[in-house]
């Protein structure tokens, strides 16, 4: 649970700074009024950007982070190493990084 808070943390951060930099937006305008509401758009737009992701690093990011699987497990799932898992979350978050800076 506490990986799913940083992904849900970073990408908030992640919005809120595109927002931020953008000449045409005011932050006041694009916040949700609630919380709950918050939770709603980065659910939505967590699912999105793994969605995004090549087959199988997309699935291992999500079993690693949201479903809470350790690179051990996931390896003996996918029949690979743990380290390659683990090089393979390392590429995803890279991309995952990039794609939210272009946004």
């Amino acid at each position: 649970m506490q990986s799913r808070a940083w992904l849900y943390t970073t990408i908030k951060n992640m919005y809120l700074d595109r927002v931020r930099h953008s000449a045409f937006e005011s932050v006041s305008d694009d916040l949700p009024d609630t919380a709950a509401d918050g939770d709603d758009y980065a659910d939505a737009e967590t699912d999105e950007l793994i969605n995004t992701l090549p087959y199988p690093n997309g699935l291992m990011f999500r079993m690693r982070y949201l479903e809470g699987y350790n690179s051990k497990e996931i390896g003996e799932m996918f029949n690979i190493p743990s380290g390659t898992v683990r090089s393979r979350l390392s590429e995803t978050r890279r991309k995952l990084r990039k794609m939210l800076k272009e946004e």
